[in-house]
């Protein structure tokens, strides 16, 4: 115990000798002489051996003169400064230890107890917590004001999954926000990532993670397996002597030579006698890349009415035809002897 332990403000008549405070059990005591409150009007009084509060106002008078009131701060030390995190992990919380402070943790819902040490270990993943400090109370003081800083463990951030990551199977290409996508496993290098809207391979294995930021660690890695491309369709040809017409399966598109990818699988206004070179391939769709190309050939007919082509007369050969003019050019020389 000590005595006095007042922060007097005003001048009174009162002894100091007549107030004890009991820094150890929070208690102040005082001769029956004396009248101690609350209250400026002394509507109720405290009990020798009452518990105080470090920091209140209390009201304190002689019974033989409840005119002189003298007005007291329980004396209570200032909280310590110049304690700030010092490090931090998804599980503990270290900051600045001081000697003669004890430190807490608190969050909205709980409460921790006052220790010695200024780390915390065994705390939940990405948390939000309230360091309190104070200097402990010894025989002379009371315990400090409290010192509070918001402090917070690390969080990890969520694992993504296939719906966090967008495929365009026609353009080949992948488009996500706030990831990072490799193409290697455990490479994060900028040459293995794949940019936002980057092309991707069909068959091809990504690994797609959350990066860390000042607050959490990163994700766990989430594997993204890209469909390979189906295998190229079976197509059977038609022709005509102008037309060809391709049947293949649905969803099937066609390309003549070095033109445009079409949807239609006949083909007209095409040169008789002519071979073309076809390639096909099955669409892509929502879900898979178009298909492998298979390269198809075929040859439009004879055009009708060409000798051979099979026009009246039957088919006629072009030798045919000629020992046929022959013929008809002797038979007018003859007439024109047998006239002369």
């Amino acid at each position: 115990m000590y005595s006095p332990a007042m922060t007097f403000i005003a001048n009174a008549t009162i002894l100091e000798s007549d107030l004890t405070l009991d820094y150890a059990d929070r208690t102040i005591a005082f001769a029956s002489s004396v009248e101690v409150s609350r209250s400026d009007a002394f509507s109720v009084l405290l009990e020798s051996g009452d518990t105080v509060v470090p920091g209140e106002t209390l009201y304190a008078r002689l019974a033989s003169n409840p005119d002189a009131v003298l007005t007291y701060v329980v004396p209570q030390p200032e909280a310590p400064a110049g304690i700030s995190l010092t490090e931090r992990t998804t599980t503990a919380i270290s900051v600045t230890e001081i000697t003669g402070v004890e430190y807490k943790l608190s969050t909205e819902t709980e409460v921790g107890t006052w220790q010695d040490g200024a780390a915390f270990t065994e705390l939940t993943v990405g948390t939000a917590y309230t360091l309190h400090a104070r200097f402990k109370a010894t025989a002379e003081a009371f315990e400090s004001a409290e010192f509070t800083l918001s402090v917070s463990t690390i969080g990890i951030k969520p694992t993504p999954t296939a719906a966090d990551v967008t495929v365009n199977y026609a353009n080949l290409t992948i488009t996500f926000t706030g990831l990072q996508v490799s193409r290697v496993s455990g490479s994060w290098t900028a040459a293995n990532l794949v940019a936002n809207n980057g092309a991707v391979t069909p068959g091809a294995t990504l690994y797609v993670r959350a990066p860390a930021d000042e607050n959490n660690n990163q994700s766990a890695v989430f594997t993204l397996v890209l469909p390979a491309r189906p295998a190229a369709p079976t197509v059977t040809s038609t022709v005509t002597a102008d037309s060809i017409t391709l049947t293949a399966p649905a969803g099937t598109e066609f390309k003549l030579a070095d033109g445009q990818w079409v949807d239609t699988a006949e083909f007209t206004g095409l040169a008789a006698e002519t071979e073309y070179t076809f390639t096909v391939r099955l669409k892509s769709t929502a879900s898979a890349f178009a298909s492998e190309e298979a390269t198809v050939k075929a040859t439009t007919e004879k055009a009708p009415g060409v000798p051979g082509g099979g026009g009246c007369g039957g088919a006629v050969t072009a030798g045919t035809m000629l020992s046929i003019l022959g013929a008809l050019a002797l038979v007018a020389v003859f007439k024109r002897k047998k006239i002369a």
